[in-house]
């Protein structure tokens, strides 16, 4: 480490980015214009920093404390986060010579850093395609949300509506109701429109870029990362929906098997999306499907996305270096592509490093909070996988233990060894290449 270094790494200026993000954000939602009844600074902080990670935890209501105003700064604070500031910057600069039309070396691994862009990549021909992608979903989600809320008699339905569909997509999980999205559990264009929102926005753009170039018959095949995210996301959906109808009573007393169903598939999706919208109450969920949620929240969604967690690309790779050792193989393969030693270490490293982040911050949680369950655990993996499903507990944790969530927001948004390179001043190797094909050594996206 170089104790000396006088200019900032391109992790670092992404980091300092961010805080001065989320110091501007804490400045506006403590104004008295942002807010309709008056608040401690903590957890106007509080709720800019669950915003710009779009995590989604909140120890109070946002319909009821924040103004027409403050909610507008928190819709900005949740797709500026989404997105990534360096995109949007980068889309604002893109005519002028400052901008990502031929940006430098720091510049590019800046834009390729915050939002996992393909090393050597065109980064203006990605960021328009990133937003064009952003504004349909949105555009469409926020129109079918504001029928359906007007629908159900909502006030300031098409407001509403907007918001929903930004969040979701964003998979913020923020809403503007006294208890998430429980009041549309019969719902059906509620429930599909906020599902696919989500599915859109934790998919990640590289997957639908790949999808699009492989269409368009641009490439030959998808790449491994596409595959893999495929795989995982198919699976994890089936799994977590069968799990919670079959064994949890909350899904089996019911006697009404088709908004079961939705309600499963919906809560599933909202888990394994990083989203954090509920139709059901969490508290009243079996101490299985805790640490089934709990689980799903620490894997996350896909790599170059707006959900959080490790991503379903580490895990995977995860696995497949277990099954490597068992066998006792040299190489490390997935989906019959071999994969570089690089990707490996760094999937295992960032698998480490945030279970040790689990473990520190869930035992100090532990030690400062009454209670003797163990929703403190709930409530920091939804935290640092910035997911925002909660058991009814962060607003009674004091003032250290919010702080001690917001860090953990903040590690889960920029990832953990992301923000461990940037204190020491490393920067990471980033980037991918496309698929080689079978036997032949790849990288796969690993997001930290």
């Amino acid at each position: 480490m170089n104790l000396y270094r006088t200019k900032a790494t391109p992790l670092q200026k992404l980091l300092i980015g961010y805080f001065v993000l989320l110091a501007v954000g804490c400045g506006a939602l403590s104004l008295n214009i942002c807010t309709s009844q008056s608040l401690s600074w903590l957890d106007s902080c509080f709720t800019a920093t669950s915003a710009l990670t779009t995590t989604g935890l909140t120890t109070l209501n946002v319909a009821d404390t924040y103004s027409f105003t403050g909610q507008v700064v928190i819709l900005l604070l949740i797709q500026v986060g989404g997105l990534g500031y360096m995109s949007l910057a980068g889309w604002l600069l893109m005519d002028s010579p400052y901008g990502v039309k031929s940006p430098d070396r720091e510049e590019a691994e800046m834009v390729e850093n915050d939002y996992t862009v393909p090393e050597g990549s065109d980064h203006r021909t990605f960021l328009i395609k990133l937003l064009w992608f952003t504004v349909a979903c949105e555009l469409i989600g926020g129109i079918v949300l504001s029928f359906a809320f007007s629908a159900h008699g909502e006030s300031m339905p098409v407001w509403k509506g907007i918001f929903i569909a930004v969040s979701a997509f964003c998979t913020a999980g923020f809403h503007l109701f006294t208890d998430s999205l429980q009041g549309f559990t019969d719902s059906v264009a509620v429930n599909v429109t906020v599902s696919l929102l989500s599915l859109a926005g934790s998919f990640g753009f590289l997957f639908f870029v790949d999808v699009y170039d492989r269409l368009r018959g641009t490439t030959e095949r998808l790449g491994i990362t596409t595959r893999v995210i495929l795989l995982v996301m198919s699976v994890s959906l089936v799994g977590v929906t069968a799990t919670l109808l079959l064994y949890d009573p909350y899904f089996r007393g019911g006697g009404r098997w088709q908004q079961d169903l939705m309600a499963g598939a919906f809560q599933a999706v909202s888990t394994i999306s990083t989203t954090g919208f509920s139709t059901v109450p969490i508290d009243r969920l079996s101490a299985a499907s805790y640490l089934l949620l709990t689980v799903f929240m620490f894997i996350g969604a896909s790599p170059s996305g707006t959900g959080g967690g490790i991503k379903n690309t580490t895990a995977a790779t995860g696995v497949a270096y277990v099954v490597s050792v068992v066998r006792r193989r040299r190489d490390v393969v997935l989906l019959g592509a071999r994969l570089t030693q690089q990707r490996v270490h760094l999937a295992v490293a960032l698998l480490i490093a945030n279970l040790i982040a689990v473990v520190t911050a869930g035992f100090v949680l532990l030690v400062r909070t009454p209670d003797d369950s163990l929703a403190p655990i709930f409530e920091v993996v939804s935290a640092l996988g910035t997911v925002g499903l909660s058991l009814g507990t962060t607003g009674e944790v004091g003032p250290s233990g919010k702080v001690l969530l917001m860090v953990l927001m903040i590690l889960g948004r920029l990832g953990t060894l992301s923000v461990i390179m940037a204190v020491f001043g490393h920067s990471p190797q980033s980037g991918e290449v496309a698929d080689p094909g079978d036997g032949q050594d790849g990288d796969i996206a690993i997001e930290g």
